[in-house]
């Protein structure tokens, strides 16, 4: 990915997807060496972490390589929370975002959405702040009822079909507390989709990533505000009354 005129590889930016595990032995991912976690949680919400990453999930493993195929510089490990075929809820991807921030994650990815939105709001807000409190980026896909940012501390994005491949739209609050998308306000938008892949919500939050990845690779270890702050002069606006342009 481009970013400042050079051409970006992710090179040592490590970056954590939380999701349902992943098949190392795809083509791509073996020769990449990815790492990963699987997270746990008892009847009581205590997490216990095991090295059991592994899944049968196409979706998540595609997602994956993917990643690696656009960035291969980055470090990039694998949290798995829930089982395939299933969705997150949000106790798994808060234990799965610190699982990851523990381990040094600097971009933590969750592609899909919490199932259970009441207890997103309980849950992920305070996550996302400690996470942001190490200079941690978190991407969440968004709810899928078209509400506003999971959390301020955190990246939340929108899926669109108008969006093209490699284009990442900011919508500033100051700039969209009414009229177009009044409930995206403090979110982000990108493409349903990559070069070659089919149309899911969950490669919005990919693109980001991939995005986010090129400008730490660019600007290195700064605070998280510089890094966030880069990220959004690197967006696009939103035409009001036009859509995505």
């Amino acid at each position: 990915m481009r970013y400042r005129g050079k051409e970006r590889t992710g090179k040592g930016v490590q970056v954590a997807l939380v999701g349902a595990g992943i098949d190392p032995s795809w083509p791509g991912l073996t020769r990449h060496g990815v790492d990963g976690w699987g997270v746990q949680l008892g009847l009581t919400g205590q997490a216990r972490i095991v090295r059991a990453f592994h899944s049968s999930s196409p979706t998540c493993t595609a997602w994956a390589a993917a990643l690696v195929e656009h960035l291969p510089g980055m470090q990039l490990s694998v949290v798995k929370v829930h089982e395939p075929g299933t969705e997150p809820q949000a106790a798994q991807l808060a234990a799965g975002i610190e699982t990851a921030v523990a381990a040094g994650a600097e971009i933590i990815c969750c592609p899909l959405p919490p199932s259970d939105a009441l207890e997103a709001a309980r849950w992920l807000p305070e996550v996302a702040r400690r996470a942001a409190a190490r200079d941690r980026m978190v991407i969440f896909a968004a709810l899928p009822d078209g509400r506003g940012p999971i959390s301020l501390d955190a990246l939340t994005v929108h899926a669109h079909e108008a969006c093209r491949v490699g284009e990442v739209y900011h919508l500033p609050p100051e700039h969209y507390e009414a009229g177009d998308w009044p409930r995206w306000s403090g979110c982000w938008v990108g493409p349903d989709h990559l070069e070659g892949t089919g149309h899911h919500p969950a490669w919005a939050p990919l693109q980001l990533t991939l995005l986010a990845a090129s400008v730490r690779e660019a600007l290195g270890d700064v605070p998280l505000t510089t890094w966030r702050e880069a990220l959004e002069e690197r967006a696009l606006l939103p035409m009001k009354g036009l859509g995505l342009a």
